[in-house]
């Protein structure tokens, strides 16, 4: 079996572990806040590091540009004639009282958030000791809570020990998975609560000896404790047995969450018993993206069997409003054949005309050809643009758009944190406003078109769009890839326009077409242009009277 310890490593140190700068930047700020309060916080007792931070499961922001939090607890003095919010104003106007703080300080519920210019925030949270046990404030409530910091900290460290300290590098891959592939959510404390639960007190390191190992141990053991309960269990602090973690969840990200387990786990367990090297990267470059490992493109050995499947990708539009419109997509044996061969994440019912399920997507761009390579051999999997991602999806083959292309969905609502996270609307995004996907324009909706072509040329470079805008964001995505149509009317004239370039050329019926995508002219461009020449919008066009 191929483990690639030395390539988990440096994946780790490049990819997932916090910056070291970035840390050092955290350590001055975090000193220079607890330092302040504890020369000028009347009541003050000392400060402590709480969650991640504490735990030393902090991992690098998917973006340069996106913030990360850390906790810090603040013990002070317990005074009978203060109330729970009184604590919280207090370190709070301490904080106010200093010219450095003043205008980055900002009450929260538990909390006092001090947001730093070197995009991280210190989450301060006051917290007094009665009769023996800690009690953090809730501002809202005016009331205490329970809470045991340490205790936790305390019983993921012994689990982390049993493991030689690779749970928690375990924990740091997980969260990476969570917050790059976005295909399920959870809180991180629940999260870690998970996996350290995973780890026995009575057992040794027999099974936790490499970062590998423990990650293929931690996750079959929690794929099988996922899959045992189908109803979403209660998880609580194993140290505060009445605080609940599940509080935040419900049944259906639960059901998610252990949907995604079980595929990793599945994943993970056939990669790690994959005797080729080059097989193995490629594997683990499908589940954790391109920075992982290295590959040998010219080594005969591993040469992928099948090579990618290179197309021209279809320029993406939007418009606010949809229309419907008439349309046929192929639909053969051999095209449902395909489509289960190159999706198996994907299932067609035929009788419901519905094709849903998750659409794992891996590809790269290449930007000088202007092509989009899907598969995952080894020449594409070492592109800087490669991305492995998923969606989950729904395709209605009876219900087309204005284009004539069947309505595309993406049913997890992932574009709408990445309209949210990117500070855009749902239309930059090229999605409808009834949530279907834009997926480029068309003049002759009556054209016939093949499942395949449908899903390499439409499909799977708008998902790609979005999983690229996703770890990139929404200027790199339109600095770097394919051109996008502008929104509405003036999208449409640059469409018309596009149909025009290749009316000029005057090609013959089985010329190549001049879209670029490969097909000969009759089998492409060549009914558009012939609607072009007759279609009324033309004439708006051409009088510069947009429709």
């Amino acid at each position: 079996m191929t483990r690639r310890v030395d390539d988990f490593r440096q994946f780790m140190s490049g990819h997932v572990n916090l910056n070291p700068t970035r840390y050092e930047r955290l350590k001055r700020s975090d000193k220079a806040v607890s330092d302040y309060l504890a020369q000028h916080l009347v009541g003050f007792e000392t400060t402590e590091r709480q969650g991640s931070y504490a735990l030393r499961t902090t991992i690098r922001p998917v973006k340069d540009s996106d913030e990360f939090d850390v906790d810090r607890l603040v013990y002070l003095e317990f005074d009978e004639t203060k109330s729970a919010k009184d604590y919280i104003d207090d370190v709070y106007q301490c904080l106010k009282d200093n010219g450095n703080y003043a205008d980055i300080a900002q009450r929260k519920t538990r909390c006092i958030t001090v947001n730093c210019a070197d995009d991280f925030n210190i989450d301060l949270i006051p917290c007094i000791t009665l009769n023996g046990s800690h009690f953090i404030c809730n501002r809202k409530t005016n009331g205490f809570e329970p809470t045991d910091g340490n205790g936790y900290r305390d019983w993921f460290n012994q689990k982390n020990r049993i493991t030689n300290g690779n749970l928690k590098l375990v924990t740091r891959l997980l969260k990476y998975l969570r917050d790059h592939k976005k295909s399920f959510t959870a809180p991180s404390i629940l999260l870690t609560t998970l996996i350290g639960s995973t780890v026995h007190d009575w057992e040794d390191d027999t099974d936790f000896k490499t970062i590998p190992d423990a990650q293929l141990t931690v996750i079959t053991r929690l794929d099988r404790y996922l899959q045992s309960h189908p109803i979403m269990p209660d998880i609580r602090n194993p140290v505060l047995p009445s605080e609940t973690f599940t509080r935040h969840w419900d049944q259906n990200k639960y059901d998610r969450f252990r949907d995604m387990i079980s595929s990793y786990a599945t994943r993970i367990r056939a990669v790690y018993e994959d005797q080729d090297e080059q097989s193995s990267v490629r594997k683990w470059r499908d589940l954790f993206g391109g920075g992982f490992g290295s590959l040998t493109a010219t080594a005969s050995h591993s040469v992928a069997k099948t090579a990618p499947r290179i197309v021209a990708p279809s320029r993406p539009y939007a418009v606010a409003d949809i229309r419907p419109a008439r349309g046929r997509l192929s639909l053969s044996q051999a095209e449902l054949e395909w489509l289960a061969s190159e999706f198996p994440g994907l299932g067609c019912d035929s009788e419901a005309a519905l094709i849903e399920g998750e659409l794992e997507l891996r590809a790269a761009y290449d930007g000088e050809a202007g092509k989009l390579l899907i598969g995952s051999d080894d020449a594409t999997a070492s592109m800087e643009t490669y991305l492995c991602d998923s969606f989950t999806i729904r395709i209605e083959l009876d219900s087309l758009d204005q284009n004539g292309w069947p309505h595309v969905y993406e049913v997890e609502g992932r574009h709408e944190r990445i309209a949210e996270q990117e500070r855009i609307d749902g239309i930059d995004l090229h999605f409808f406003g009834n949530g279907s996907c834009c997926l480029g324009l068309q003049l002759l909706a009556e054209r016939r078109t093949t499942l395949r072509e449908f899903m390499d040329e439409m499909v799977v470079p708008f998902f790609y769009r979005l999983a690229y805008t996703d770890s990139y964001g929404i200027q790199a995505s339109r600095q770097h890839l394919w051109d996008e149509y502008d929104h509405g009317k003036l999208g449409f004239q640059q469409y018309l326009s596009s149909l025009a370039d290749i009316a000029m050329q005057g090609l013959s019926r089985n010329d190549p077409c001049a879209c670029g995508r490969g097909r000969k002219y009759k089998r492409c461009h060549l009914g558009e242009i012939e609607r072009f020449k007759r279609d009324p919008r033309t004439r708006y066009w051409v009088e510069g009277k947009p429709g």
